[in-house]
């Protein structure tokens, strides 16, 4: 690094933090004149959801299984495997508030499916990063019975955050284990989200 990166770096740093107005007298800066009523608003939370919705990515779509289409699953079964299933503290970064708006996967499939013939079924395959493969086998059967696989794998705070660095792009070997030990018995597809 020379002393041009480091120039150019607080270049940025500081036109950012002149466009939201960190150097304007406090009266002018439009941030300090919100209050509690301006948080939380029905159109901010129409705007986080939307903005969630924009950023999804689907990285690999083999046979068109995606988006999941509930109706042709009447009569069936789908097997939802966590660790991340029904987590909501890991889809949010270090520092957040209450927020009762958030839905876990596992809550929104249920609702999706509610009041249909759908057999929806939870099973904690493995942990984040725990190398305990005990509920492997469990997980094994339920998958053997059903029509759709979903599993959520992905890191939490223990493993990227505050003062804790990921040190790779990789998730836990312990999910990338289940996930092997899965595609040997699921008849279709496994769905994967992370």
């Amino acid at each position: 690094i020379v002393e041009k990166d480091i120039d150019r770096a607080l270049e940025r740093t500081f036109n950012v933090l002149t466009r939201l107005g960190w150097f304007d007298p406090p009266e002018e800066q439009f941030y300090r004149q919100l209050t509690k009523a301006d948080v939380d608003t029905p159109q901010s939370r129409k705007l986080s959801l939307e903005s969630a919705q924009d950023s999804i990515i689907l990285l690999k779509n083999v046979n068109r299984s995606m988006p999941l289409h509930i109706d042709p699953l009447i009569n069936k079964k789908i097997a939802l495997i966590e660790p991340t299933a029904n987590a909501t503290e890991s889809m949010q970064e270090s520092y957040f508030g209450k927020t009762p708006f958030l839905i876990d996967p596992g809550a929104a499939i249920k609702a999706m499916t509610a009041g249909k013939l759908i057999d929806v079924e939870f099973m904690n395959g493995c942990k984040i990063k725990d190398p305990d493969e005990s509920g492997f086998s469990v997980t094994i059967e339920l998958v053997r019975s059903a029509d759709i696989v979903i599993l959520f794998g992905g890191l939490d705070q223990s493993i990227e955050g505050e003062s804790v660095d990921h040190t790779s792009i990789t998730v836990p070997d312990i999910q990338l284990s289940l996930i092997h030990q899965l595609e040997k018995v699921v008849r279709s597809p496994i769905h994967v989200v992370i």
